[in-house]
């Protein structure tokens, strides 16, 4: 969205769906088709179902620890957007 003087407002819901497509894409090594794919299978679901889908579909190489690390992140970021 744009205000007022051509500036651009961006709401929570963006700010963590970039967040989300740069783990995405840096973190995980999805391509950008990838994510667009992943993103277009998402956007039938529920928001809940979406981040329990994108976690499954992330975390198919890692160990428990980075598993761990991930749903404390999640967590952590879930309790930012209640607070937001």
């Amino acid at each position: 969205m744009k205000r007022g003087g051509g500036r651009r407002y961006y709401r929570p819901e963006d700010i963590d769906l970039l967040r989300r497509i740069r783990g995405l894409l840096y973190d995980d090594g999805y391509t950008i088709k990838g994510v667009q794919k992943l993103l277009k299978q998402e956007s039938g679901r529920s928001a809940d179902g979406a981040e329990k889908a994108s976690l499954q579909a992330a975390d198919g190489g890692l160990g428990d620890s980075e598993k761990a690390a991930l749903r404390q992140i999640l967590a952590e970021l879930e309790d930012i957007r209640k607070l937001v």
